[in-house]
């Protein structure tokens, strides 16, 4: 985990896990673009997952909650052979002193199930990771979502609020 502090606020950044994968399957851009930006897109590369908590005082934001283990058993083909798995985002919040009713507000900017698996947790029933927490995406994103067949419709079904914004 690393941290900066900005003012009041103090940004925390978590690697929850690393995959590996195509920039190829990522980005959407024009292919004669893709090499001039980006090198080789069709190489495998490991990326690290990531989560950010912006913490002010009484007030908490976090952006992405990934959750490595829950994505990998939906998607194994990302993962790391012989990975020793990190601490969950949970278990990395908790060494900061931010328990999950802590948070106010997740951000979920794209509905990749990486970038979202920790907004719900599975115990028999799906209940939301951070109760107090309102979740924010974008409207497209999560209309898109209600399509997908992906382990996607668990940002859907959690009883957290779910908000949008264009």
């Amino acid at each position: 985990m690393q941290s900066l502090n900005v003012g009041d606020a103090r940004v925390s950044i978590f690697n929850v896990g690393d995959l590996n994968f195509k920039l190829s399957e990522a980005v959407n851009a024009p292919e004669s673009e893709q090499r001039d930006y980006f090198g080789d897109l069709h190489r495998i590369n490991q990326v690290p997952c990531q989560s950010v908590l912006i913490s002010m005082p009484n007030f908490n934001v976090l952006v992405d909650p990934g959750d490595h283990a829950r994505f990998l058993r939906s998607s194994p083909e990302y993962g790391i052979p012989n990975e020793k798995l990190r601490p969950s985002l949970v278990d990395q919040l908790s060494e900061m002193k931010v328990s999950c009713e802590l948070v106010n507000y997740v951000v979920v900017t794209h509905t990749h199930f990486d970038h979202y698996a920790g907004v719900t947790t599975t115990n028999g029933e799906i209940f939301p990771t951070f109760p107090n927490a309102r979740v924010i995406s974008s409207v497209e994103r999560i209309s898109r979502t209600l399509r997908c067949r992906r382990p996607c419709w668990i940002l859907t079904r959690t009883r957290a609020k779910l908000s949008a914004f264009c």
